[in-house]
């Protein structure tokens, strides 16, 4: 129509609300989701390191029970006890020159994931002599669990967007329902009850101010056909009244024969009620033309402002 720069495409209120809920969603269980998953990967990390440094301090007290070199095989019992059921675990006790101690059997497929500490041991038999160790704990276990926890929660982030986006959308629609009842009573809108107003009572209270001036416009809509009824009223009448007159008045020299004097008065007559009529047709279409004239105006005006709003929000 004349002053639209160009045509949108209405947007679905649901479909909007429903796509920003769920990606509302997806970055709120997202952000929760991520804390979860460092505080457990930090409280893995804190576990092993505690669990490292247990284990260093009872191969410490292991170590300072012999009291010779003879007793290393002592020693290496012991070990080996202590590192049953513990095969996440690996030790390599060396002396001087790189002299092996002690080494727990090697595992069959390398670990992917191993934390390791190495400490010095003060040798109980020569104050002077440093033995060397190196603990290793294999996190292989710990790491499968934190990707697997990863994926749940991942999956729970996607899961509870979906979630939320479907109860959002059924939640617009359902708030809908009052919109859609408001459009059907506007359908059902015609010329002989155009004053009617709408039911806003079911409607939101943000929609009550938009029901309010509806309604105020359909009362001046109402008001603006009563008088264009009052208006084709008045020109039916005066258009009847002239013609009324002119009709009469030729009926009534056609009824017998006239002089040439009494026919021109009654053309004169008819003359007069002509100009009449004239008149009010020019009047008739000057206010026509003023009408359209309006309208003009107004549309222009529109379009002035719809080209500085889209200028503006450039």
């Amino acid at each position: 129509r004349p002053g639209t720069l160009r045509m949108r495409n209405p947007r679905s209120l649901g479909r909007w609300l429903s796509w920003w809920l769920a990606v509302q969603t997806f970055i709120g269980l997202g952000f929760v989701c991520v804390v979860v998953y460092v505080a457990t990967s930090l409280n893995f990390s804190a576990k092993q390191t505690e669990e490292l440094r247990h284990k260093q301090e009872v191969i410490r007290h292991l170590v300072r029970e012999i009291a010779r070199p003879e007793d290393l095989p002592s020693l290496r019992h012991k070990l080996d006890d202590f590192f049953v059921g513990h095969a996440d675990l690996k030790l390599r006790l060396t002396g001087d020159a790189e002299t092996l101690l002690y080494m727990t059997p090697p595992a069959s497929e390398p670990p992917a994931n191993l934390r390791r500490i190495e400490f010095e041991i003060t040798s109980p038999w020569s104050g002077t002599t440093v033995l060397r160790a190196e603990l290793a704990l294999d996190s292989s276990s710990d790491a499968e669990l934190l990707r697997k926890l990863a994926w749940t929660l991942l999956a729970s982030a996607m899961a509870g967007a979906v979630v939320v986006s479907a109860g959002g959308a059924w939640l617009v629609r359902r708030a809908l329902l009052p919109v859609r009842d408001l459009a059907r009573q506007a359908a059902a809108l015609s010329p002989e009850n155009v004053g009617q107003p709408l039911d806003g009572s079911a409607q939101a209270q943000e929609l009550q101010p938009l029901v309010a001036q509806f309604n105020a416009l359909l009362v001046r809509l109402d008001n603006a056909y009563q008088q264009l009824e009052g208006f084709n009223a008045d020109v039916a009448h005066e258009l009847r009244t002239p013609l009324a007159t002119l009709i009469g008045e030729t009926e009534r020299a056609l009824s017998r024969e006239r002089s040439v004097p009494e026919l021109r008065d009654v053309l004169g007559s008819d003359l007069e009620d002509l100009h009449r009529l004239t008149g009010l047709v020019n009047d008739l279409l000057f206010l026509s033309k003023a009408m359209a004239m309006r309208y003009a105006v107004c549309t222009a005006a529109r379009f002035r402002r719809r080209l500085m709003l889209d200028w503006t929000t450039k």
